[in-house]
């Protein structure tokens, strides 16, 4: 398994090479208020592979390795939707379709930073998820934030 260090140098969309143990497998990136919440919401979709937190465009996003034979690009985008993890959501320029009940941001780039290893899967092992107002304070990637207009 690859680690990957910035996802606008894979693509958000690139397949990665099936093998016969390890399907193909897509990336999206979802924004939403907190990546922690993301990581442990977007883990629980039946098809999603990997997750990753992350930085995009001032916004915390959670990468999401899926496979597509398992979930398709649109029900992943309504499963987060629903779970409140999906206020945008970031492809790749060479994506096709339409996410209808989503807002899709401008296309994923080699601006994406991924979170420091203390920000990855917090709520994946079981670190208590902070409340909403503190979530962005705690991490120790704030230098990758910048500030919403208040």
């Amino acid at each position: 398994m690859a680690l990957l260090i910035y996802a606008g140098h894979l693509g958000a969309q690139q397949v990665t090479t099936p093998t016969a143990d390890k399907p193909a497998t897509k990336r999206v990136a979802f924004a939403q208020s907190c990546f922690w919440s993301g990581e442990m919401k977007l883990g629980q979709i039946d098809g999603v592979v990997r997750t990753e937190a992350g930085f995009f465009k001032g916004r915390e996003v959670t990468l999401v390795e899926y496979a597509p034979e398992r979930v398709a690009l649109e029900d992943l985008a309504r499963q987060a939707k629903r779970a409140g993890v999906a206020d945008t959501v970031y492809l790749d320029g060479g994506s096709q379709g339409s996410l209808a009940e989503v807002r899709t941001g401008s296309p994923l780039d080699g601006t994406y930073r991924k979170a420091p290893a203390d920000d990855q899967k917090k709520q994946i092992e079981g670190t208590p998820l902070p409340p909403p107002a503190q979530c962005g304070a705690g991490h120790e990637s704030e230098r990758f934030r910048t500030r919403r207009p208040s």
